[in-house]
């Protein structure tokens, strides 16, 4: 539409389309942070519709004037030297403000202020035009703005609209920036642009150098890699997108606030570099400026953040220093992206709090400058940056795909070391290692300890088999092969006492840091000295020399001591450098002071049953198990006797019966523990369901059950024995304890290939006598489909023998259904209809390969159902609470997955029956929320009569087809009519 429209506007018809795409470009982004904001505010204030309902803007109900663009006066200049002055970051900056102008109502009053910005940001770009073709082109500007944001604020909730933008903050600071820019303009008149373009491109050049290789951890080389040779970049989590399809390197053209949360050792740190070496090395309209917040914070009471940029720039790239006002002037005209790394490892919260105001107020005084802050996940709450401004992004763990990409690069870059059999090749290792690492795919999954076993697996061909062991390894490399290598001696009389000292310091900041907030060197050396006092030296003296020497051993060691900012006295504090070796040596120190298997047991259910201690509790064990015979056996069945005692609350048996089923995967398998976990565990859970436990409980036993179950790999099928005996213990009629038969079984058999044996048992408790109960149910129907246990039709044939709809069993909402616990709506239906865009031919060829069901073969089973069915109604009314379904909808903007002509019918009819659900509400929530085009398509079907969707399209020529285009003409219902929900009603609910 706007290439027509361009094309019969007198003029250029290149021109005016390049206009129109930065127009809405500029809208885009204003309404983006305007909608950002209200839905923080929305969210607070648990309002659905009406302030959202206002903010909808569609960028393709943009039609621009004829007229307008005729009206573009012509510019005396080539065509290049057009479209580069008009797509310059300076030149889009103006854009976004008559964006911010137009919202807030503000154009006449900064008209003049823009005019000036405009001439001088095409003129810095080689375009010089008269002040009075400036205004005249930047009031065609403001109108076609004006039309672009016509249906927002021209619409029935302008008001609305009003308010929010009024309390947008970026907004806000955009409309301030005008008269910030003009000033700058006034005092840097006349400029050298040759000098400043040629600081850009030295800098530029050192960026790509400096952020271009990476130095992976090693025991026997320190040596750059480029980065494209090793680097995988971490994906994105995002609500409902399939995180294979997003990394790092996506947020780079969209960059504008974003926080990028992760885990230690995550790689936040080197996604924070490769996006800067990606935005150095492939664009030529932004430059990349990395602040590393831990030397920041040194000197942030004193300056500002583009004062530090300013100063530091030369000496952190060697370069020259940038011209006065140039670092300025790049911020302000939308050319900087500013990456703010290590908002965490201010361990003081007060001054992780001091910084956060700092960026805040760094993004509001330079809102054309794309700001991406890094941060640990846990923690950040208490120094949160404004949501309303910054938008959260999880920095995912690796996947196995990414697990695969990375070792294969590892390896190929170490192949001379490695020790290859003959006849074998680096793809063998690469593959031994993957399936020897399988089993700690927790571990692996982290990119920093994902090296650090590359490494280990080099130096032996194998990896150890449990975490102990791995940690023994990791931290044996990052300690002592580490210092070996280089040449690092030490000839300390406390020699025979580091590995002591280490566990001794590691408990001691493990329960007197919680906080993790570091502690000063004075308190480490009161503590070892005390240590060294009562283990090595006779005097204190000579135990305090010693401990100052140790202290200052440990600090010049990256991997063991680091120093995380200053106290309030403005003493450095220290921490352990990864929390991984604090608690491998903190859990050493605990199985020292408790070496009987019963008294450690008791110490740690102390702390376990709170949810402490998770992972120091389990290495414990673990180590316990090696220097006692069945030491973890003993130190268990102590923990669960003492867990399910008289008296204790629910949480406190989940607790521990959760981290005795944690323990278990990584010891050798015990038949008699595993019987004894399962059977507590079941127990728990009748209590769950007689209790109404909390939905902390509820997941904690779902967890459990599936972890303890997995275990039983003796070939005895202990744990079969045991599901069976408890699923068939007790008649159906009553309802509390067969939904906790029912919660126990899908929690063994959920995500895994089930034998014979298994089906058969849940078949028998579950599915052949679903009808006889005084209850209806459909949960069961659709566990067993995905088990491959029943079969659509047979699922069919229930629903329909016991007055149910066909299609009921996948409308009816979980929240309902599945358990008292499930907090929110949730259909299997809005799968079905989201599927084109949540689906992924990876996962259609995964569980093709494996023969394994999922959404997209039950949408393409229903659809073919559908095809030649003649059954009607097929949904029952109000199984499904439709307008609660779509609050918790949040699918992607865009299809991803081709649908099949099966599922594209599945999801047409499950779209009907809600936009009949509906009803007239429908036009009020699809004003409010990301309502599916595929029920939008189907509302405006009903409403014209026929159908005008590429989903329609894809269904084939059938009786099917012709009931979906009676429907659109109102001849046909697929919901009952005569609201048949009564048949259902208490039985579902």
């Amino acid at each position: 539409m706007e290439a027509e429209i361009a094309a019969h506007a007198t003029g250029d018809p290149m021109m005016n389309q390049l206009i129109i795409g930065l127009v809405t470009d500029a809208c885009s982004l204003m309404i983006q942070r305007v909608i950002r904001s209200a839905r923080e505010r929305t969210r607070r204030a648990s309002r659905k519709v009406d302030v959202l309902d206002a903010l909808r803007w569609d960028d393709r109900a943009f039609t621009p004037s004829i007229a307008l663009l005729a009206g573009i006066p012509q510019l005396d200049a080539d065509a290049v030297t057009v479209r580069s002055a008009l797509v310059a970051r300076r030149t889009r900056t103006v854009f976004s403000q008559v964006a911010a102008c137009a919202l807030l109502s503000e154009y006449e009053s900064r008209r003049d202020e823009l005019g000036k910005l405009l001439k001088a940001a095409l003129s810095a770009e080689g375009l010089e035009i008269p002040e009075s073709t400036a205004q005249i082109l930047l009031d065609i500007l403001y109108q076609l703005t004006q039309l672009a944001l016509q249906n927002v604020t021209s619409s029935p909730h302008s008001a609305a609209v009003a308010e929010q933008t009024a309390r947008t903050v970026l907004l806000q600071a955009t409309l301030e920036s005008i008269a910030a820019d003009v000033a700058i303009l006034s005092r840097n008149h006349e400029r050298d642009s040759e000098s400043d373009r040629e600081w850009e491109e030295r800098y530029r050049a050192q960026c790509v150098r400096r952020h271009g290789i990476i130095i992976p951890p090693d025991n026997n080389k320190r040596t750059p890699v480029p980065l494209d040779e090793i680097y995988v970049p971490g994906r994105i989590a995002t609500s409902m997108r399939a995180t294979e399809t997003l990394t790092v390197y996506d947020l780079a053209p969209d960059l504008d606030r974003h926080v990028i949360l992760g885990d230690p050792g995550g790689g936040k740190s080197t996604a924070t570099n490769a996006l800067a070496h990606k935005i150095a090395s492939e664009e030529t309209d932004r430059l990349p400026f990395v602040v590393i917040l831990r030397d920041f914070a040194a000197v942030m009471h004193e300056e500002s953040i583009a004062g530090y940029i300013q100063r530091t720039v030369a000496s952190r790239y060697e370069t020259s220093a940038p011209p006065d006002g140039l670092i300025e002037r790049i911020l302000r005209h939308g050319k900087a992206v500013v990456l703010l790394d290590g908002l965490d490892e201010l361990l003081d919260p007060t001054k992780r709090g001091v910084m956060a105001e700092k960026v805040e107020l760094f993004s509001n005084n330079y809102p054309s400058a794309a700001v991406l802050i890094t941060s640990r996940r846990v923690g950040y709450i208490e120094a949160q940056l404004d949501p309303t401004v910054f938008r959260a992004f999880e920095l995912s763990a690796y996947t196995d795909e990414d697990v695969a990409a990375y070792v294969a690069k590892w390896f190929s870059l170490n192949a001379s070391g490695l020790q290859l059999a003959p006849g074998t090749v680096v793809a063998d290792v690469v593959q031994a290692f993957l399936e020897e690492s399988q089993s700690i795919s927790d571990l692996r999954s982290n990119p920093l300890l994902l090296a650090l076993l590359c490494i280990i697996y080099r130096g032996q061909n194998y990896l150890p088999r449990n975490r102990v062991g791995i940690y023994e390894k990791c931290t044996e490399l990052l300690f002592e092969t580490w210092d070996r290598s280089r040449g690092l001696v030490y000839d300390f009389a406390f020699d025979s006492h580091i590995d002591a000292a280490l566990k001794h310091l590691a408990f001691w900041m493990f329960t007197n840091d919680e906080g993790g907030e570091g502690v000063t060197e004075e308190q480490l050396v009161a503590e070892i000295g005390s240590f060294f006092a009562n283990q090595a030296y006779e005097t204190e003296e000579k135990a305090a020399e010693a401990a100052k020497a140790f202290i200052g051993f440990c600090k010049g060691r990256a991997w063991v001591l680091t120093e995380t900012g200053l106290s309030p006295e403005d003493e450095p504090l220290f921490t352990f450098a990864h929390r991984t070796f604090l608690e491998f040596y903190a859990a050493a120190q605990v199985t020292r002071k408790y070496p009987e298997p019963e008294k450690l047991a008791l110490q740690l259910v102390k702390r376990v049953s709170r949810s402490e201690w998770d992972t120091v509790g389990q290495l414990a064990i673990q180590l316990i198990n090696r220097s006692v015979e069945k030491g973890a056996e003993r130190a268990i069945s102590k923990m669960i006797r003492s867990a399910t005692a008289v008296n204790r609350t629910l949480e406190y048996k989940s607790n521990t019966l959760s981290f005795v089923a944690r323990c278990l995967q990584d010891l050798p398998p015990a038949p008699a523990l595993l019987r004894l976990g399962f059977i507590h565990l079941t127990a728990l859970v009748d209590d769950m369901f007689a209790s109404n436990g909390s939905v902390a409980v509820w997941h904690q036993l779902e967890y459990s059950l599936a972890l303890v179950y997995r275990q039983d790999v003796t070939g005895e099928s202990i744990l079969l024995s045991e599901m069976r005996d408890y699923v068939g213990a007790s008649p159906t009629s009553d309802k509390t304890k067969y939904r906790a038969k029912l919660f126990v079984a899908k929690s063994c058999l959920r995500n895994r290939q089930t034998s014979e044996d298994e089906e058969k048992i849940f078949r028998d408790a579950f599915i052949d006598s679903w009808s006889d109960k005084e209850w209806l149910e459909f949960d069961s129907l659709r566990f067993a489909y995905f088990l491959n246990i029943i079969d659509l039709p047979e699922i069919v044939a229930k629903s329909l023998a016991v007055g149910a709809r066909p299609l009921d069993p996948w409308l009816v909402d979980l929240a309902a259904s599945e358990s008292p616990y499930h907090g929110g709506y949730y259909s299997m239906a809005s799968s079905v209809i989201l599927l084109d865009r949540i689906g992924s031919e990876r996962i259609a060829r995964t569980h093709s390969t494996s023969g394994r069901r999922w959404f997209g073969s039950l949408a393409n089973e229903i659809g073919e159902w559908l095809r030649d069915s003649a059954a009607s109604p097929l949904a029952s009314a109000r199984v499904v609470d439709a307008q609660e379904l779509l609050f918790s909808i949040d699918a992607p903007d865009e299809p991803e997955f081709e649908l099949s002509p099966g599922q594209a019918t599945a999801a047409l009819v499950f779209a009907c029956a809600f936009v009949e659900m509906i009803g007239s509400r429908l036009d009020d929530l699809v004003a409010a929320f990301s309502v599916p085009t595929i029920i939008t398509s189907a509302s405006a079907a009903l409403k014209r009569g026929q159908w005008n969707s590429s989903h329609f399209d894809q269904v084939e020529e059938s009786p099917v087809k012709e009931r979906l285009r009676a429907w659109a003409e109102g001849r046909q219902q697929f919901v009952d009519a005569e609201n048949r929900s009564h048949v259902l009603g208490d039985r579902v609910r």
